[in-house]
């Protein structure tokens, strides 16, 4: 809930007074962007022809943000939620509503699917790059997709970021370690917690009895896949080298292209990642990978921060993975019938056929079936296959914390408020290294769901209130 005069200007002898206005209701708000954003989409095309125009607002753009806003306004944070009844604005006005309605999933699922539409028609689809037998490469569609142009045929963009040069920053402070060799800042990383949710490569959880999971000891032999992709090792089809750590064999390929662990392979450098203490790239410092982890995704692989070497590339803000799953979240939630989870699943599957894991069915088959996993037939099961595919497909891209919000889970996240788990950076050999250990505790509260309106900005407008739980 924000201040909000729609279609307000003020006028030349305007008082003070006049701009002092309180925050409206969340809804009333979501209500006007929505036909704003609907009206505007209807005046716009969803693709510029001109190269030059690349970046300005399509269609695909405003129905992007719109879907994506009422998916949010259809989430338990603000649909139904008790915690905020009697937070009033000034009129005595409830800012939030507490009654839920279903009629906002569906309202977001025709949303979602309208934009998935009016893309599809445009020519917008996944970015996929092909093998040598032909079939989809997940290892160079995953990491190509964020280096490659829309022009050069990544249609996969829904909403361009056209300000040049500001993915530097986030590849001096994700992928390269402080080194002599080649600086960096660390500032972003991957903890346990995201390491732990990737699949398997037979597309199971590795809490699944089933998926084979081994977490200590070292691989005794390399492991190929059919890939061009040469990230793994240096080598072309190389995933992992002998002597990997178990926990990181046998992972599925978004594992691989979003996260380096020690012994994982350092590109730049043509060599693998050293992650003990004072090694290579572990200085023990605050600049040091404080919990044996660095970012791959969005990172080019031979980008050089020590010498501002950089490969130049298009920017995005949205793309149609996340829009897919923002579809299959919504439909599962605003049907509770057979079609809209075979529906839903449908889209997740689109997403996962990518990235090179089993597909979902709700028919049975049987545990080794080398297609398909079983998902349960009801709202409850497919809700928590599209929740673990939004985390590992769209993980390092903002999205989490948006969704752990709006679906108001965070007091029952331990990496939110609790300790968080990583490598233990302060280890000098394998026994020592090689242990969950906590790097970082948190502390949660209530409050946190928003921020606090400042109290300088209450002093000059006394119509202002705090958000929930602040005062």
């Amino acid at each position: 809930p924000i201040p909000f005069r729609p279609n307000y200007i003020a006028p030349t002898d305007f008082t003070l007074s006049d701009l002092m206005v309180g925050q409206r209701p969340f809804d009333e708000i979501v209500n006007h962007l929505d036909n704003e954003m609907l009206e505007a989409a209807k005046q716009l095309p969803p693709v510029w022809q001109s190269v030059e125009k690349y970046g300005r607002i399509t269609s695909v753009m405003c129905l992007t943000i719109r879907a994506k806003m009422l998916l949010f306004a259809a989430s338990p944070l603000v649909n139904g939620n008790e915690w905020y009844i009697g937070h009033k604005n000034k009129e005595g006005e409830e800012l939030f509503n507490s009654t839920y309605s279903q009629e906002k999933w569906v309202k977001a699922a025709e949303a979602c699917k309208l934009l998935l539409d009016e893309a599809e028609q445009a020519g917008y689809r996944l970015y996929v790059e092909y093998n040598a037998e032909g079939e989809i490469d997940p290892f160079t569609s995953l990491e190509n997709v964020w280096f490659t142009k829309f022009q050069d045929g990544n249609k996969e963009i829904l909403f361009p970021y056209t300000k040049q040069d500001a993915y530097q920053s986030y590849q001096f402070y994700t992928n390269k370690a402080v080194t002599k060799e080649y600086g960096g800042g660390n500032g972003l990383g991957v903890y346990q917690g995201l390491v732990d949710a990737f699949f398997m490569k037979n597309g199971l959880p590795i809490t699944n009895n089933n998926a084979k999971y081994v977490e200590e000891g070292f691989s005794a032999e390399k492991e190929t896949r059919v890939t061009e992709w040469t990230g793994g090792t240096g080598q072309k089809g190389e995933v992992t080298a002998e002597g990997t750590y178990n926990m990181y064999c046998n992972r599925e390929p978004r594992f691989y292209t979003t996260v380096s662990y020690n012994g994982s392979w350092y590109a730049l450098a043509g060599r693998k990642y050293e992650f003990f203490k004072n090694q290579k790239d572990n200085d023990y410092t605050h600049d040091a990978p404080q919990n044996g982890y660095l970012v791959r995704k969005k990172v080019y692989p031979q980008d050089n921060p020590k010498n501002g070497s950089y490969k130049w590339r298009q920017m995005f803000l949205y793309r149609l993975s996340a829009s897919f799953l923002d579809y299959a979240e919504a439909i599962n939630e605003a049907y509770d019938n057979k079609v809209s989870r075979e529906e839903a699943l449908k889209y997740v599957n689109k997403v996962r056929e990518r990235a090179g894991v089993r597909q979902y069915t709700l028919n049975t088959v049987s545990l080794d079936d080398p297609k398909y996993i079983h998902v349960d037939d009801n709202q409850l099961a497919v809700r928590e296959v599209v929740r673990m595919e939004r985390r590992v497909e769209l993980c390092c891209e903002g999205s989490r914390w948006s969704d752990i919000r709006r679906w108001r889970i965070v007091e029952s996240l331990p990496e939110m408020c609790g300790d968080d788990y990583g490598m233990n950076y302060g280890g000098t050999n394998s026994n020592e290294f090689y242990k969950r250990t906590v790097f970082q505790t948190r502390v949660w509260k209530k409050a946190m769901y928003w921020m606090p309106v400042y109290f300088e900005e209450i002093n000059k407008n006394p119509n202002l209130v705090q958000a929930p739980f602040w005062n």
